[in-house]
């Protein structure tokens, strides 16, 4: 039975899962989440996640082909329209067709993909992700330096799209369970071969649309669907972290240290107040 590990990594933790299966019948097998620092770089972050990730995967014995799901918000989308449908034929001209939508970075320090949304008039439309490549380069030299090769790069907002048609989530709208085994992987990934994967219609802009959040600790995850498609997906750049970030700065003390003030105020409902441990000076019970 094909086996197929999912890595995902961010500030703050460093989650595996094991899938058993093809996309259309889909078990998870097992799952472990690792706890990583908020006190670090971003260059320590991602060293110590690649380290995480690589003792994770020998430690509880993960077995599969490696997918790595990398940051959404580190990704600049794109709606456009192609003059024909096909994929080879779209993956042939999407990055000269992407580059006119692009301002802020050089398309070729950058990696393309793409996702088809529908037909159009005259060919398809799809949303584009361009990635740049040293962000991505940086990530998985760090992974490679600890033993771990990933065969495959996704969006993180595509695990949650799957997960969500998984979870039924879109029932609600008329579209059933059994309608989820027609949904479309983006790119080359999906646990199923995307030429094997049949697509839905175009979607309506007219119909019902199905919000997908996922708050994370800096960033927020969007999707749009409609009867179980894909419309569109962005990422807020705005997290439950936002007001740790403004605690520890304000206070000048770590992040860890503000997120545990934070919690305590959370839970107590009360103030939590900043003492000097030498001293045991506390600046609000000052005259």
């Amino acid at each position: 039975m094909a086996r197929t590990v999912g890595i995902d990594t961010d500030d703050f933790a460093v989650t595996a899962v094991e899938l058993e299966g093809s996309y259309r019948r889909t078990r998870l097998a097992r799952s472990h989440v690792t706890a990583l620092s908020g006190d670090q770089s971003q260059a320590e972050r991602k060293m110590a996640a690649a380290a995480a990730v690589a003792e994770t995967l020998r430690e509880h014995r993960f077995k599969g082909d490696r997918v790595l799901g990398h940051p959404c918000d580190e990704a600049v989308l794109r709606k456009i329209t192609m003059p024909f449908s096909g994929r080879e034929a779209i993956r042939r001209i999407i990055k000269s067709e992407v580059e006119n939508a692009i301002h802020s970075h050089s398309i070729d320090d950058m990696v393309v993909d793409f996702h088809v949304l529908g037909e159009a008039e005259e060919g398809a439309r799809v949303l584009a992700a361009a990635v740049p490549k040293v962000s991505l380069r940086s990530m998985l030299t760090s992974l490679q330096q600890e033993g771990v090769e990933p065969e495959r790069v996704e969006l993180d907002t595509m695990a949650l799209l799957r997960v969500a048609h998984w979870c039924g989530a879109f029932e609600a709208d008329g579209y059933p369970p059994e309608a989820a085994d027609a949904v479309e992987p983006a790119g080359d990934g999906g646990g199923a071969d995307p030429d094997e994967v049949p697509a839905l219609p175009a979607v309506d802009e007219s119909a019902r649309l199905t919000a997908v959040l996922d708050l994370g600790a800096r960033s927020t995850r969007v999707l749009l669907v409609s009867d179980g498609k894909l419309v569109d997906m962005r990422t807020i750049r705005l997290g439950d972290a936002a007001v740790i970030d403004a605690v520890a700065r304000h206070h000048q003390i770590t992040f860890d240290q503000a997120k545990d003030a934070v919690a305590t105020c959370l839970v107590t409902g009360g103030e939590c107040r900043r003492v000097d441990r030498a001293t045991g000076y506390d600046p609000k019970a000052a005259p």
